[in-house]
């Protein structure tokens, strides 16, 4: 047998069955990445599974699904561009149906709700058979067969056609447009399962465009025409105005002229002569007239109401000059006759060059439009009529199956991912050893009653040869007919591979140390039903079978089995181990020898003590162990599982090897980590673990571990198993069912 590494010496990593395993690494949490993988693998026949479901799925799909066709239609989007209406406020726009962006808003008129109602409510979209598609019935034939075929049949027959608006959305789901690189041409797609359905309906929705942004050019020639109609007589109009204000002013604007002059001469008079003198007189008394003329004049035009609005946004300018004087009244006239003549010459100007800007778009709308009349053209023309595609455009095979064969083989993964997480028992050796950083010392596989029958029967065959007489001395012995069927060393099967099992187990302990100083091994378990009663037996049996002298000591005083497996009753001897830990008798006088197997001296539990933890005191049992370690070669001890009570705690310190029995596939991962925490904090380590019911399940070649146990707590168990005096579970109590 192998040397084993000892756990917890530093943190150097320990190559473990192929797992490299940190020591300071918390039991449950090794090789988590690797362990995954190997959970997958290990479950290959889930992905297969995935892969064949998945694979039937998609032919199931392709025999099902509706087989779905396309019709192309072309269309060409003209260089021409759409100039917008001219309004006051905004001047004149143009959209480049060269540009991406008028690209892009022709498909959406395309795609439109109501242009594809129009399409809708034409007749002979409406009057083809087929236009409405038939719903799939996934459900098998032979389920359709079960729920009544004719009543399905008339449930699938043909849909009636849909109201236009309704219609219009199905043909919306039915229509993709594309616009090809680098060109103006968009490509008009139409996918149906009848193609001729599709073919029509590609060629009415582009004629429907076409034929309605043909009425909707000749409508904007209209209203273009008429809107430069009607800027045109604003345009007339405001000039006009102007005209007619601006001629009211002329006499007064004469005598402001007459009235500059007489300033000019007056000034030069003043140069030569004095204000009495009779040439200034005179100047002055015609500039007086003319003011008193010009300042008639305002007042007249004032009144006229032929500048109505302008001398009444002025008025209060007006009246506040009258109280001023007659100088500072004639400077304000003068000023506000300028300021509002020289308003009206620039809105005549304004007013004359906007005319001749619409005058000559109007004439040059009319000669487009007369050009146009007989020929109205569109922003679009038809390039190609539908053409139907060759080969249908769904389903596609390849695509399917490869869709099918991806998310069943995904499936399957997920699901082999899954069970592995959800998994939490111990399934191979590998995994065992790097779960808990324990030795593996065997690993016992699970008794096939049939392969034993057959070594049995090989043997008799081998040493009893057909014909041969044999005398009865090579029969079975009398007490193997009452053991349980799970012991080995039996006649027949004492050369079998099961019995070399626990010969393997046997020199695994021995390999502990040194055989003389370490006689006393015991066996324990996490929880009951893990086999540690006949794992205890089966390799006392072994150890006797080498020759030495072994004592099995049955110290699970609560539920005790040794007498059970070798077919005693539990009184077959007045003393056992009750009466020895009780101090009734001495070691002597509770060995029974009488079990019929040389070698093998037994202890039985005894009588049912009430309180046997009580019977569990340290000093008495190294007594009882001492003596027996001097008088033994090998002393085994059967004892209580850790979990369920806390009996195994107080003898595993007095034990030189001490064995944990871990049923495979049956023992949860965190009650084995709980148990090995247990004795390792008191004090007493296990030397190592029997993988008990092993069954090899190779789902590849070489593959030796497939299982995963989260990374959850393990806390969970201490709770399950309480550790209070002869209880076990939360309910049930171990050792009461039965002696």
């Amino acid at each position: 047998m192998p040397s084993y590494p000892k756990r917890n010496q530093g943190s150097e990593p320990v190559e473990i069955d192929d797992f490299e395993v940190e020591s300071d690494t918390p039991r449950g949490n090794r090789g988590s990445g690797r362990r995954v993988l190997q959970s997958i693998i290990g479950r290959w026949y889930w992905t297969v599974l995935g892969l064949i479901l998945g694979l039937g799925g998609g032919l199931y799909y392709l025999s099902k699904a509706t087989v779905i066709h396309s019709a192309t239609a072309t269309l060409l989007v003209k260089q021409r561009a759409t100039a917008t209406l001219l309004t006051e406020n905004q001047g004149s726009e143009e959209l480049d149906m060269r540009s991406l962006e008028a690209l892009n808003t022709v498909v959406g008129k395309l795609k439109s709700r109501t242009l594809l109602a129009k399409v809708a409510a034409r007749g002979e979209l409406t009057r083809q058979p087929g236009l409405m598609p038939v719903k799939v019935d996934w459900a098998p034939r032979w389920f359709r067969d079960w729920q009544g075929g004719e009543a399905l049949a008339q449930t699938a027959a043909a849909p009636t056609v849909p109201p236009p608006d309704v219609l219009a959305g199905a043909i919306d789901s039915w229509t993709s447009i594309v616009v090809r690189r680098g060109t103006r041409l968009l490509d008009l797609t139409v996918s149906h399962p009848d193609p001729e359905v599709a073919r029509i309906l590609a060629d009415l929705i582009v004629e429907q465009y076409v034929k309605d942004s043909t009425s909707a050019r000749s409508v904007d020639r209209e209203g273009t025409i008429a809107s430069l109609k009607v800027e045109s007589d604003r345009a007339r109009s405001g000039f006009q105005a102007a005209q007619k204000a601006l001629g009211s002013y002329q006499e007064a604007l004469k005598l402001q002229a007459a009235l500059v002059q007489r300033d000019e001469e007056m000034a030069a008079l003043s140069q030569r002569y004095l204000p009495a003198h009779p040439k200034m007189i005179s100047a002055r008394e015609t500039y007086d007239r003319l003011r008193d003329n010009l300042l008639a004049e305002l007042e007249r035009l004032r009144g006229s109401g032929a500048d109505a609005e302008f001398w009444t946004s002025v008025a209060e300018e007006w009246e506040k000059s009258e109280a001023l004087g007659e100088e500072p009244r004639l400077a304000a006239a003068r000023r506000i006759l300028v300021s509002r003549t020289a308003v009206l010459e620039s809105e005549i100007r304004s007013q004359e060059s906007v005319f001749n800007v619409i005058l000559t778009k109007l004439q040059e709308t009319d000669v487009n439009q007369a050009a146009s009349k007989d020929n109205q053209e569109s922003e679009c023309e038809i390039s190609d009529a539908a053409r139907i595609s060759p080969v249908p455009v769904a389903p596609v095979s390849s695509k399917v199956m490869a869709a099918a064969l991806a998310g069943g083989g995904m499936a399957g993964l997920a699901l082999a991912l899954l069970l592995g997480f959800l998994d939490n028992k111990f399934r191979s050796v590998s995994q065992l050893e790097a779960l808990t950083g324990l030795p593996v010392l065997a690993a016992v596989s699970i008794i096939d009653d049939a392969v034993a029958a057959r070594e049995v029967a090989k043997r008799k065959r081998r040493q009893h040869p057909k014909g041969s007489n044999h005398s009865a001395a090579s029969k079975a012995p009398e007490h193997e007919a009452r053991w349980d069927r799970h012991l080995v060393f039996r006649h027949g099967l004492a050369s079998s591979q099961y019995a070399e099992m626990y010969r393997v187990l046997r020199a695994s302990v021995s390999l502990l140390g040194d055989e003389s100083q370490r006689k006393i091994t015991l066996f324990t378990s996490a929880i009951p039903g893990e086999g540690k009663t006949l794992t205890s037996v089966n390799f006392a049996l072994a150890a006797a079978a080498q020759g030495k002298s072994v004592l099995l000591i049955d110290l699970d005083l609560r539920k005790p089995a040794t007498h059970r497996a070798l077919g005693l009753k539990q009184d077959v001897h007045a003393f056992g181990a009750t009466q020895l830990l009780a101090g009734r008798c001495a070691l002597e006088e509770a060995v029974y020898r009488g079990a019929g197997i040389q070698g093998l001296d037994l202890i039985l539990s005894g009588t049912r003590a009430p309180n046997p933890g009580e019977l569990l005191q340290a000093k008495v049992l190294s007594a009882v162990l001492d003596e027996a370690r001097a008088r033994y070669d090998v002393v085994v001890l059967d004892t209580a599982p850790v979990l369920a009570v806390p009996d195994t705690r107080m003898i595993a310190p007095l034990a030189d090897n001490r064995c944990v029995v871990v049923r495979a596939e049956r023992t949860p991962v965190g009650a084995v980590v709980a148990a090995l925490e247990l004795l390792e904090s008191g004090g007493s380590p296990p030397a190592g673990l029997v993988f008990n019911g092993y069954s090899v399940k190779r789902r590849l070649p070489g593959y030796r571990y497939y299982s995963y146990y989260g990374n959850g707590p393990y806390s969970r168990y201490a709770g399950d198993y309480q550790y209070q005096y002869g209880s076990y579970g939360k309910g049930a109590v171990y050792g009461e069912e039965d002696s």
